[in-house]
């Protein structure tokens, strides 16, 4: 939008653009770089990163912190237990004595999901405990090293999800994210550029 002043030429007159002239365009581009330089912005290390949040094909009410998906489990196998007693009473009348019942099929099938979603913040705190524990040990022998401490030692990574960690049942990728220009909250991804 800068170089054509807020015009929407067709990509064939930007590309033909900028064959014709290719040799004010590298010195441009090279006067920019000089100009970062002696400005100090243009340092060998710095990478500049843009990100954007893409919308997830996912409710943000299907999104479930880890301690309600610890007493949705709970919640799940007392339910479970019970219908599976009013099944075997029931199965004296029952047609197809194959079959589960309509209810505790969808109770299982959800115990199932919130099990896969429990294991996979279990699994996702570990991973982060383990990639936190070699900072930690430093940081640790730095403590221990010290004479004369002031300040805490320093908490060791913690296994287990906090509980207000939150994960999606339609699609755990995703993640709860606000919006910048609002005060609402979406299921989306948050996809970088570097």
């Amino acid at each position: 939008r800068f170089v054509a002043a807020n015009l929407h030429p067709d990509h064939d007159t930007i590309a033909t653009f900028r064959r014709t002239n290719r040799t004010a365009i590298e010195a441009a581009f090279a006067q920019v770089l000089l100009l970062a330089r002696e400005t100090g912005l243009l340092r060998l290390g710095v990478v500049s990163i843009d990100g954007t949040k893409i919308d997830a094909d996912a409710s943000k009410y299907r999104s479930l912190r880890y301690d309600r998906i610890r007493a949705l489990r709970e919640q799940l196998a007392v339910d479970i237990a019970k219908l599976m007693d009013q099944a075997e009473h029931a199965d004296a009348t029952d047609r197809d004595p194959q079959a589960l019942p309509e209810e505790l099929a969808r109770r299982e099938t959800l115990k199932a999901k919130l099990d896969e979603a429990c294991a996979r913040l279990e699994a996702d705190a570990k991973a982060q405990a383990e990639a936190a524990r070699p900072a930690y040990e430093k940081k640790k022998a730095a403590y221990d090293a010290k004479t004369g401490r002031r300040g805490r030692a320093p908490k060791p990574p913690d296994d287990e999800p906090p509980p207000d960690r939150q994960i999606s049942l339609t699609d755990p990728d995703s993640r709860l994210m606000r919006r910048s220009d609002a005060h609402e909250f979406r299921q989306a991804y948050n996809a970088q550029a570097v």
